[in-house]
């Protein structure tokens, strides 16, 4: 027989319950006598008896036996909460109804006071997938638990859609999963045994698997230890700080990592060993390196560092052993991935998604299967297993730059390129620049300034053509479209610069600064030769002057620095006027340093420059 239930906290958003449960349940106003309600913590709330209170909620109607089995599991009745039969007012009516009552000691010494309702909802969740997950264990395995967090971290890109399901309850929950652990292919390594040729790669591929599990595992633990700290807000990506903290901490303890993947054999082939006895070795891994007192120090440091700002950032970065020549190499010619040939078949790309991460072999197909050879891609805020939806990974100009340096030394490929994406304002006209110098500062604080074969000074991104995309034509700098899911019906436009070299140990902080300002005082339309209508002729105009200046790099003038300067700051003071924009001793302290590595890199030219080629040479 179905009963009714009284709630005031977390159950009464008709969306978690219909998450809990797979039902639409009818509800209607109702206040309960003889109980205070005790709001926090906030994913916490409950009531307890008090004669002299009303408590204000909702009565919801039909709730049936299973339904309130799923619900008593959620509010722990019998530990947290207490179900008890209660006498509401509805509708002037007194209705006798189930009520779940608190049990303020337990909650206060057992509850997580930082968390939310929505993560107190994802982490009941995660039990349910975990429950079902261990249930499911191999009958064979030594450790039932190792074995179902090894498959949740292969999984877990596919596990990640379960809690973006739209209901269904438990049972919805069940079948998500079930369908999860049958349609997603398991990694395997027997094809290693056929396929002698990538056996000389296999053991750079699987150094690199263990590396990923062990960071997302650590990043993983981190977002559960300090959910206020690592929060982000719609659209940014909730990943953007947990990896950032969890690839600080790695960087500190990289000898203890490298020591341990030698150690378990991880970054060894050896045949009859599967793909999952790696992962779950990785997973002991982490779980050895991971120290919460560290752990907090480096999120307290991620805290006090951080600026603050109102644009959503993102970064693409690109990596190869080969630089530009990785989409086209021979095979073999890399001597480590093989230009990622293998990519997929070492399930890469489910290791990489929470930094998005891809092969990019420049024809587009960003999810096909297939082999090729390619640059590793990652881009922050992307979702990128068999779809491509992306926000912001931040709006912060220290927490982008900073996982940016941190991915490079993490990594250990090669560095080659970086795009960096600021979100333009909507339904703001482009505007057309006065004249190229602005471009010329850009390059000086993010391209890459060095000889070319013959030691002569080049730009070397534009001037070796790196920044030219499939159909041959030039960028500097483009116009995307980015959705955050599927039903998004106005994507988010981004200004994408394209011109950056990525390089090792470089804080990009003042280059990302730059260009949001740049942006946000001028609007710029994109350069790109690949562009049509009123800015084309604009577009090849400044192109043109930017691939002079890149094949023989020039002094940048103080006057132009100086006008490159106001350009910046009144982009950067038109962002605080809009709202959360940066504090007046940041701004003071990002123009002083991105003047001071525009005198830097012209004093580098001085020293360095070759005569202006001329118009014939080009």
């Amino acid at each position: 027989m179905a009963a009714s239930l009284f709630v005031h906290g977390t159950l009464i958003d008709p969306a978690c319950v219909h998450r809990l449960t797979g039902k639409d349940l009818p509800r209607r106003p109702a206040v309960l006598a003889g109980f205070r309600r005790i709001p926090g913590p906030p994913a916490f709330p409950h009531i307890v008896p008090d004669g002299t209170t009303t408590t204000p909620g909702m009565l919801l109607h039909g709730v049936d036996l299973p339904a309130l089995e799923r619900l008593d599991h959620y509010e722990q009745n019998g530990r947290l909460y207490s179900r008890r039969l209660v006498t509401v007012c509805c509708d002037g009516l007194a209705v006798e109804a189930h009520a779940y009552v608190g049990d303020p000691a337990r909650i206060a010494a057992e509850c997580d006071p930082d968390l939310e309702p929505a993560e107190r909802l994802e982490r009941h969740l995660d039990e349910e997938i975990d429950a079902l997950l261990l249930r499911a264990a191999d009958a064979g395995a030594a450790d039932a638990m190792l074995w179902a967090r090894a498959h949740r971290e292969v999984l877990a890109h596919a596990l990640e859609e379960v809690h973006r399901l739209p209901g269904g309850g438990l049972s919805g929950t069940q079948r998500a999963i079930r369908s999860a652990l049958r349609e997603v292919r398991l990694p395997e390594l027997s094809w290693l045994e056929q396929e002698r040729p990538a056996r000389r790669f296999a053991g750079a591929y699987l150094r690199l698997i263990a590396r990923l599990v062990v960071l997302n595992q650590v990043s993983e633990r981190i977002r559960r230890d300090f959910p206020r700290s690592m929060r982000a807000p719609e659209p940014f990506c909730r990943y953007t700080l947990p990896l950032l903290a969890a690839l600080t901490l790695l960087d500190a303890r990289s000898a203890d990592l490298e020591a341990g993947i030698g150690a378990a054999g991880l970054d060894t082939y050896r045949p009859g060993r599967s793909y999952l006895d790696y992962v779950c070795g990785a997973v002991l891994l982490a779980d050895a390196l991971y120290d919460r007192a560290a752990a907090a120090a480096v999120v307290a440091g991620i805290e006090c560092s951080q600026v603050g700002g109102a644009t959503p950032l993102g970064a693409e970065l690109e990596f190869s052993h080969l630089g530009a020549r990785a989409v086209r190499a021979r095979a073999g010619a890399d001597p480590h991935l093989d230009s990622l040939y293998y990519f997929h078949d070492f399930d890469l790309a489910r290791r990489l998604w929470k930094m998005g991460g891809h092969r990019d072999d420049h024809t587009g197909a960003t999810f096909d299967e297939g082999r090729a050879r390619g640059f590793l891609e990652l881009a922050f805020g992307r979702r990128q297993v068999g779809e491509d939806y992306a926000g912001p990974a931040t709006a912060d100009v220290w927490v982008l730059a900073e996982l940016i340096r941190q991915a490079v030394r993490f990594l250990e490929i090669p560095p080659h390129s970086l795009h960096v994406s600021v979100q333009v304002e909507p339904d703001r006209p482009f505007s057309c620049l006065q004249g190229p110098e602005p471009l010329f500062c850009l390059l000086l604080l993010g391209g890459d300034l060095g000889p070319d074969a013959d030691g002569v000074l080049r730009e070397r991104r534009i001037f070796g053509r790196e920044t030219a995309c499939r159909n041959s034509y030039l960028q500097f700098s483009r116009l995307k479209a980015h959705r955050v899911h599927a039903g998004d019906t106005r994507p988010a436009q981004v200004a994408e610069f394209t011109f950056a070299r990525l390089a090792r140990g470089v804080s990009y902080e003042p280059l990302i600064l730059a260009l949001k300002g740049f942006q946000s005082a001028t609007n710029p339309a994109p350069l790109n030769l690949a562009a049509t209508g009123t800015y084309r002729r604009h577009g090849r105009e400044m192109l043109e002057a930017v691939k002079e200046w890149a094949a023989a790099p020039q002094p940048v003038s103080d006057a132009a620095i100086g006008a490159f300067l106001e350009m910046v700051a009144a982009g950067l003071e038109r962002e605080r006027a809009l709202g959360n924009g940066h504090s007046r001793a940041y701004l003071a302290d990002g123009l002083a340093r991105i003047e001071a590595a525009l005198q830097a890199r012209n004093q580098t030219i001085r020293q360095q420059a070759a005569p202006p080629l001329t118009q014939a040479a080009l």
